[in-house]
């Protein structure tokens, strides 16, 4: 007997009977009314309820993890067909064209008058608002007549932005006097004076002093760091210019005395009978040598074989404006190193790069030089700078009192601090007995 046909199989299998298609009926419940066909159709179902083979799926999933460095593409909106490119970063610091020397030369007399009248109205603004915290029956009150508004920032930030102005006015003035010394020697009298205020203004900053605040000591230092470069300054030229010639000038008096033009004996001559000593090396006598040469010599020593020296007919003048300038320049050298040393511990490149992000990428990422001083810009904040590493030949103390400057304000963008802009008029203060 044959098997069954697998066709006979199948449609045996298929045959269903009336009670068991009524049994599916009622298995599944009773039948609602189609949907109009006026309706929308449906959405597509979501991807994650859509039956999708194991093999696609991996394969999805090993190119996105083949992808997944690549850098992901923006994805396109519904009303833009193409994404916008992202807009070029603006280059930082800016690198302005090169002025040169004359064209700063040319307009030193007007930025230093410009500069001075700055630190003038920095200066009083500064201490007419410290004053005005004052009792009325104290005779340095100072009344401001239209004080700041309260809430705004220099009524709110009162004591941080009077100390701002009080660096700020030191800043100015020092700026102005060394863009007069450009072509000039240094005006150690000006400096002398100055440093009396830039004292006071110092003291303003005694609570920084005190703090551990490394963003607050930085601002502090520059007090002492511009201390340290115009002294260096004045220094290098007080030695090179007032002391060096005057030595010069004794040196060449001494070598034209007497004293120096008669040679000494030579002590090498033997007796006349031609029977010569033997000839000792040409050094300086040790005392050992001494204690052997004299007995043998009948007993004289080398003193008693010496003629007698005289005197100079011309002693060699003595010279009070020599020893003060002298004095005068290797203190101020010594203050300069010490100064230096302690306020470089405050004000460096860490420092810069840790609390004053945008003054370090302006003096860092730089193409000027030590000698470029003239190219500085006081009024930019976003040009180039340069940080010197250490004073050298009374040089870099523009350089010192730029970055200073753009440390200033870049602490003070926080407070609001506006500078010269912010200061008080003169008309806004009532001084005592005015």
């Amino acid at each position: 007997m044959s098997p069954p046909s697998s066709s006979q199989h199948t449609s045996s299998k298929r045959r269903v009977t009336r009670e068991q298609l009524l049994g599916y009926l009622k298995i599944l419940g009773p039948i609602t009314n189609p949907l109009p066909a006026t309706l929308p159709p449906s959405p597509p179902a979501s991807r994650s309820a859509s039956p999708v083979h194991h093999r696609k799926r991996k394969s999805d999933d090993s190119d996105s993890s083949a992808s997944g460095s690549e850098p992901k593409r923006a994805r396109l909106s519904s009303s833009d067909e193409i994404a916008s490119p992202p807009t070029p970063r603006k280059q930082f610091p800016v690198k302005r064209p090169r002025r040169g020397k004359e064209a700063f030369v040319s307009k030193k007399d007007h930025l230093q008058e410009k500069y001075i009248e700055q630190g003038r109205l920095l200066k009083r603004s500064s201490e007419a608002r410290v004053n005005a915290h004052l009792p009325p029956s104290n005779p340095a009150f100072v009344k401001i007549r239209n004080p700041p508004p309260p809430g705004s920032n220099y009524a709110v930030h009162a004591r941080i932005l009077t100390r701002l102005e009080a660096l700020d006015s030191v800043l100015c003035f020092a700026f102005a006097q060394w863009q007069r010394e450009l072509s000039t020697r240094p005006d150690e009298a000006w400096w002398s004076n100055s440093s009396a205020y830039f004292e006071t203004a110092r003291r303003s900053w005694k609570e920084v002093a005190l703090s551990q605040d490394a963003r607050d000591l930085a601002l502090y230092n520059l007090f002492i760091l511009v201390d340290a470069y115009w002294q260096n300054r004045m220094s290098y030229y007080i030695l090179r210019y007032s002391v060096d010639p005057k030595v010069a000038n004794l040196m060449n008096d001494y070598k034209q005395s007497p004293l120096t033009n008669k040679s000494p004996p030579s002590l090498n001559h033997g007796p006349a009978n031609g029977n010569l000593q033997p000839t000792p090396p040409n050094t300086a006598p040790s005392p050992a040598t001494l204690a052997v040469v004299g007995p043998a010599s009948g007993g004289h020593t080398s003193a008693s074989r010496s003629p007698n020296l005289q005197p100079p007919d011309r002693p060699v003048p003595f010279s009070e404006a020599l020893t003060k300038a002298v004095q005068r320049g290797t203190s101020l050298m010594i203050k300069s190193n010490e100064n230096f040393l302690h306020s470089s511990q405050r004000i460096n490149l860490s420092i810069l790069a840790t609390h004053y992000p945008k003054t370090y990428a302006r003096a860092t990422q730089t193409t000027l030089h030590y000698h470029e001083e003239y190219e500085i810009d006081f009024e930019d904040d976003e040009s180039e700078l340069y940080l010197p590493l250490a004073p050298v030949k009374g040089e870099g103390l523009g350089w010192i009192l730029a970055v200073g400057r753009s440390m200033l304000r870049e602490y003070g963008a926080e407070f609001g601090y506006l500078g010269y802009a912010g200061a008080l008029r003169p008309d806004n203060i009532t001084w005592p007995n005015k």
